[in-house]
């Protein structure tokens, strides 16, 4: 498995941006992140979806990094969801991957970010941050 520290990568990508940015932007940058690092990825690879044996359409996850971990990013002002956490396994399952990562970035005052397994929960686990304190 590569070594990559995708949290850290869209803390850094979100505070160099900021706000309001497209989410193509913000992916973008990531790329140029994982680039300068040296680490292989596909943006945007048409994946095909099947259906009977035959091929029904597409669809683009937004980065998979060295084959080993898919990359779905979001520029939302909501929290990520299960929805969010479905599209994810869905890529996933047509790529035989077996982990992804969220990332919304216009979470306050760093990226949201959330591994997803491709099965389990569709329930998104808060990270540490908006965990309430006991």
């Amino acid at each position: 498995m590569i070594d990559v520290d995708i949290e850290a990568i869209a803390h850094e990508v979100r505070r160099e941006l900021g706000l309001g940015h497209k989410e193509c932007v913000y992916r973008n940058a990531f790329c140029i992140a994982l680039r300068e690092k040296g680490i292989p990825f596909d943006c945007e690879r048409a994946v095909s979806v099947f259906f009977h044996g035959q091929c029904c359409g597409m669809v683009q996850p937004d980065v998979i990094v060295n084959n080993e971990i898919v990359l779905e990013f979001k520029a939302v002002k909501s929290k990520l969801n299960g929805d969010n956490v479905i599209q994810l396994q869905r890529y996933l399952d047509l790529l035989n991957i077996d982990v992804g990562y969220l990332v919304n970035f216009w979470g306050t005052p760093n990226a949201e970010v959330q591994r997803v397994p491709l099965t389990g929960s569709t329930e998104v686990v808060p990270d540490s941050s908006d965990r309430e304190k006991v």
